[in-house]
């Protein structure tokens, strides 16, 4: 049957047969193309202008070209002999008409070639069960030469399977996981709940993305290097001739290159050391980049990769600074808005009304929900963005088709390819190009980026070889317990590849961390108990008070050492060897933070105590105040 796309509006009333396979043609007759959105399953392009397309996959939008014609191909519901979709316009704009496709019957009965699939009445619909079933049906079938006997790029419901099962073993309450390969959405999913009260996760909840966006910045600075409003090779100072590190002769040699690379001689601890500055006025990066001020350099620019959140809190500052715009504004129109990545928020109201999934920290490996976390706008360009599952499907594809998403190309070839080379080695990582790191999974040449905010966890894998991606959203992530977590997105690259998922192995370090915690916490309390029943023996005249330096150093300097040492060593010692405040611990591992936070406070105090009580107990017998004294001297 032959419509033209000004006859989409009253196609539901076409006459059709009941469960015969249905193959029509498009027509756009105009002269702009007409971008359809087909939010729907059952559809699957067969020819565009007469030629075979140059994907094999589930379609939920195409372009019509301008004076072109698309040949699709569905069923009809055999039970009712309607559509199984029905269409109306939901708008009309200069750039084209949308339709939209809706399910209208929940039971199917599909009978090609004697093959006959049959779903109960009451059962719900599952569309990517359907989409599978139908593209086999359609293999089976022929479809009369229109379609290419080719497998699909990978067991959609298999995929499904193990994420869901991912989910369960490590306590992931919501995740979403969208399959991109070339130009086409091949997979989008959402799976769990985003928080208590039951609210299902869909390709439009928007999750906070973590690192993953630092490719967002990268793209951003890429766009004005090519508008030559930045030479990528100029000294930052050059456009913030106010910006230093605590050795200012040093920091004009910092040029963006280093920041893009993570080559600037800035450590890992200067950008995490305000991640819990929950500042969210106008001045909040430039704040933060004012605050490296206090810092030194722990390398000469350019010497070698310390990845750092500061660099790219720099980059987002110098973006607000040459374009006159907030760098909210600046992505928002720049990238945003041309790659139609409508559920893409910086602003965390803006994105909790439209759905943010709840974060979730893990309390000893089970994850709970969090509420009242910083949103650090100060930061937002090194990964507080909030992106919802599809439109960063929409990245995927610019990412994988050279800066281009359908009309709209935001960075040209040439510039996409540089984000992606590799520019520095990067222990652990490879290499790291720009926003993105470039290394291999299991032989295989991959660009990626993993992001992580406290209570949630995103991964990014481009296969350029495969023209393939992957993204990944999670609403629950701490340092800890996060092992396996940070394998799904690996296995399920590893699954399309048609490899098998490497089997995640108990996380012993973590587990490690909290026993031994538990512990020192538990031999701390006993240590109380046995403290106080010496004590009350020694007054009560049962055990005799220690009479030589040896009994007096055991009973009385030893132990206020060991406590006053612990207590050094959690509130001063731990944070300066990691280069991580306990502010920043706390938000990121409150399990871990709180238990250590306690410990140390009972070293402390119990120390002390202690040490009072023990002496006050040897100065009450006859000639033991000389011997305390000299046992302190």
């Amino acid at each position: 049957m032959d419509f033209t796309i000004n006859d989409v509006s009253h196609l539901h009333d076409a006459p059709v047969q009941s469960g015969e396979l249905q193959i029509w043609e498009i027509s756009n007759p105009s002269m702009l193309d007409h971008p359809f959105h087909l939010h729907g399953f059952f559809f699957q392009v067969l020819e565009v202008n007469g030629q075979a397309p140059a994907f094999n996959a589930w379609k939920d939008t195409f372009n019509i070209p301008r004076d072109g014609k698309v040949k699709i191909a569905w069923l009809p519901d055999h039970r009712t002999g309607k559509w199984m979709y029905h269409c109306h316009i939901l708008e009309h704009a200069t750039a084209g008409m949308m339709a939209h496709f809706e399910v209208v019957d929940s039971q199917l009965a599909m009978d090609m070639g004697g093959i006959p699939i049959i779903i109960n009445e009451d059962s719900e619909m599952n569309a990517s069960f359907l989409k599978e079933i139908f593209l086999n049906l359609l293999l089976v079938a022929g479809l009369g030469g229109h379609l290419q006997a080719q497998p699909t790029i990978a067991n959609f419901p298999e995929i499904d399977r193990y994420l869901q099962g991912q989910m369960v073993e490590a306590d992931i309450p919501g995740a979403a996981l969208a399959i991109v390969k070339g130009d086409q959405i091949v997979h989008l999913k959402g799976y769990g709940q985003t928080d208590l009260s039951g609210n299902v996760v869909t390709p439009q909840t928007p999750f906070m993305l973590g690192s993953t966006g630092k490719s967002i910045t990268a793209l951003a600075i890429m766009q004005l290097v090519e508008a030559e409003l930045i030479d990528v090779n100029a000294p930052a100072t050059q456009y913030l001739p106010w910006f230093h590190t605590w050795q200012p002769e040093v920091s004009g040699q910092i040029t963006f290159r280093h920041l893009l690379t993570h080559a600037s001689g800035i450590s890992s601890s200067f950008g995490l050391a305000q991640m819990s500055d929950g500042d969210t006025t106008g001045y909040a990066i430039e704040k933060q980049v004012r605050n490296l001020g206090k810092f030194n350099l722990t390398v000469p620019p350019g010497s070698r990769f310390q990845y750092s959140n500061a660099n790219y809190i720099i980059l987002g500052m110098v973006i607000q600074e040459v374009t006159g715009v907030s760098y909210e504004e600046y992505i928002q129109e720049q990238i945003f808005d041309p790659l139609e990545m409508t559920r893409c928020f910086t602003s965390r109201p803006k994105a909790v009304k439209f759905g943010l999934a709840t974060a979730h920290r893990k309390w000893f490996g089970q994850s709970m929900p969090s509420s009242g976390l910083p949103f650090v706008r100060g930061a937002i360009s090194a990964g507080y963005q909030m992106c919802s599952l599809e439109s960063m499907a929409h990245y995927l594809i610019a990412q994988l088709n050279g800066g281009r998403y359908r009309d709209h190309q935001v960075l040209s070839v040439a510039g996409m390819e540089i984000l992606h080379q590799p520019a520095v080695e990067a222990p652990g990582r490879g290499h790291y190009g720009m926003g993105w790191a470039v290394t291999t999974l299991d032989g295989t040449p991959v660009v990626v980026h993993g992001g992580a905010a406290p209570g949630y966890l995103s991964d990014i894998i481009l296969v350029p070889e495969q023209n393939l991606g992957v993204v990944l959203l999670m609403n629950t992530y701490t340092p800890l317990f996060s092992k396996q977590q940070m394998e799904i997105a690996d296995n399920i690259i590893r699954m399309l590849l048609s490899n098998n998922p490497v089997e995640s192995t108990l996380d012993l370090a973590s587990i490690s961390v909290i026993m031994v915690l538990i512990v020192i916490l538990l031999l701390q309390i006993a240590g109380v108990f046995f403290t106080l029943r010496r004590l009350k023996r020694w007054k009560s005249g049962q055990s005799p008070l220690p009479q030589n330096l040896w009994q007096q150093i055991r009973y009385l300097v030893l132990p206020l050492a060991l406590n006053v040492g612990w207590a050094v060593l959690v509130f001063i010692a731990i944070p300066k060897i990691s280069q991580i405040l306990w502010p920043v611990i706390l938000l990121f591992q409150p399990d871990v933070g709180w238990l250590a936070m306690l410990s140390g406070s009972i070293a402390l105090l119990a120390g002390l105590v202690r040490t009072g009580f023990v002496a006050n107990s040897f100065s009450k017998r006859k000639g033991l105040q000389k011997v305390v004294n000299t046992s302190i001297r």
